[in-house]
């Protein structure tokens, strides 16, 4: 008689924290499901299927910027169609406005950044008391 091998299947819970973060790189790479359930050591991508229909592509929680929701929602149309979907091409004056907007948005957040850096070494120069940034005219070696 043969024996039945008795051993319980080993599942893994994953915390929504790592669903959501996984979900959002499937959808900011353009990874298919495959890839990035070999990417996240997933059991397999009917695992990565479950959590999209959990937490759809438009879901706050992902915090996805419209470029990328757009993008990913193009790529499964052409998944399902095997063609691309057919959309008038942008005039010069649309694609430079959209030029535009990214490098104003770009700008706002390098402002932010130098911003911030200049507060912490303000910060770290009052808990220090060391002089972090270089006086003008310091010799140089």
């Amino acid at each position: 008689m043969k024996e039945k091998n008795l051993t319980r299947r080993h599942y893994t819970r994953y915390s929504e924290d790592f669903k959501l973060a996984v979900l959002k790189w499937h959808y900011e790479n353009g990874m298919s499901e495959n890839l990035t359930s070999r990417y996240f050591g997933l059991c397999g991508r009917q695992l990565l299927k479950k959590w999209m229909e959990r937490y759809p592509i438009t879901e706050k929680c992902l915090s996805l910027s419209a470029e990328t929701i757009k993008k990913a929602t193009e790529m499964s149309r052409k998944r399902k169609t095997g063609s691309p979907t057919t959309s008038a091409p942008k005039s010069e004056l649309e694609r430079l406005r959209e030029e535009n907007t990214q490098l104003r948005k770009a700008l706002c957040y390098s402002e932010l950044r130098v911003e911030a850096f200049e507060t912490l070494i303000e910060v770290a120069e009052e808990n220090e008391g060391v002089d972090i940034l270089k006086k003008a005219g310091a010799k140089q070696r």
